[in-house]
């Protein structure tokens, strides 16, 4: 069950425990549904589109869009995104190739996040010249996927880089930012290339909206996929992150690839992330978890500089590595995050962790 009120934002722990409770008090009750007969029930419906196209007219350039005659390939993976990317995209003037678009109650038989492995078809597509970039939506449309013209899949990481570094160097937006405790890091050295503040929460956009609700927010995003801007709801957006990669290629007139090169060089490094999910039998979740709240002293051959409680567990490395442990909310899992400055590096705190995690 998911609950957003009237702001948009994610219900927070004070809205969610009152749902919980009544639940628990319906439930002692025995309460059911009332019965209707069927096709009696008449259910109020309303279209969402004209406002909420007016409203992303409000925060994406698309004069910038249509100057640009853009050729896009969107990933819709049978969602309900259909007819909001795609008609803005084409209402700029885009070239527009549909991929999955068709009503699928059973989506393909596949789940729907828009990673690297379902944006494969868009992937091949652009690669074969046939777009300049592509675009890709999860099933209720609040997470992203890109690809860049070459047919390289962009972490959701990256785009939030990208994200900020765009609104603040094309848009002049000024404000803040704020990421999870398992986002990337090169969403700072961005921040920092301009002098913004970056704020860090745990693990959930519902933290993420919080803080857009209290200051002036430029991008507030999370590795998963869940991106929102100043000006709009405090709730992820994927179709918004997509106009706003769309936009920022337009104005840079420049591949992604090529973007992320130019932050590159004024960073002075790159940013490498992974994330490993290990199985975790109930009976070992508590032991392990009080192991890593503990602390370590090494991972690997890397030391630990200190420990960040803020979600689970994330152990600072020495050159801005670092590595963060926390329990999944909805399966038997431990999540690992892991981001280094080099694939060797990558490759290695992947095997440590393997390794921390099966004792």
């Amino acid at each position: 069950m998911k609950f957003n009120p009237s702001n948009g934002a994610p219900a927070p722990p004070e809205i969610t425990k009152i749902v919980e409770e009544n639940i628990k008090r319906r439930s002692e009750e025995k309460w059911g549904f009332e019965l209707a007969p069927f096709g009696k029930f008449k259910c109020s419906t309303f279209d969402p589109r004209p406002a909420y196209f007016k409203q992303i007219h409000k925060l994406v350039d698309f004069a910038a869009i249509k100057r640009a005659r853009l050729k896009v390939a969107i990933e819709f993976r049978y969602g309900t995104g259909r007819g909001y990317l795609d008609t803005l995209l084409i209402e700029a003037g885009a070239t527009v190739t549909r991929f999955h678009d068709e009503l699928n109650p059973l989506f393909g038989g596949h789940h729907l996040e828009p990673d690297e492995e379902n944006m494969r078809d868009v992937s091949q597509f652009v690669r074969a010249g046939k777009a300049q970039l592509g675009l890709g939506l999860d099933g209720d449309a609040d997470r992203f996927g890109i690809v860049d013209q070459d047919g390289t899949w962009i972490s959701p990481n990256t785009v939030l880089a990208l994200t900020l570094y765009h609104l603040k160097k094309n848009r002049r937006w000024t404000g803040a930012v704020v990421r999870s405790v398992v986002t990337s890091h090169q969403v700072d050295a961005v921040a920092q290339l301009f002098g913004l503040k970056v704020h860090e929460t745990p693990v959930g956009f519902k933290y993420t909206g919080a803080l857009m609700e209290q200051e002036p927010i430029i991008v507030g995003g999370e590795e998963s996929g869940g991106l929102s801007v100043k000006g709009h709801i405090p709730e992820k957006d994927g179709i918004l992150a997509c106009l706003l990669m769309a936009e920022l290629v337009a104005m840079e007139k420049k591949t992604l690839g090529q973007i992320l090169s130019d932050i590159d060089k004024q960073t002075g490094r790159k940013f490498y992330t992974g994330r490993i999910n290990v199985d975790i039998p109930p009976e070992k979740k508590e032991a392990l978890l009080t192991m890593l709240k503990a602390g370590l002293d090494k991972i690997g051959p890397f030391k630990v500089l200190e420990q960040v409680k803020t979600d689970g567990s994330k152990f600072p490395l020495p050159d801005g590595e670092w590595v963060a442990m926390r329990a999944s909310g909805t399966e038997p899992k431990v999540r690992c995050y892991l981001e280094a400055a080099s694939l060797k590096n990558l490759n290695r705190l992947r095997n440590a962790c393997k390794i921390i995690l099966r004792r």
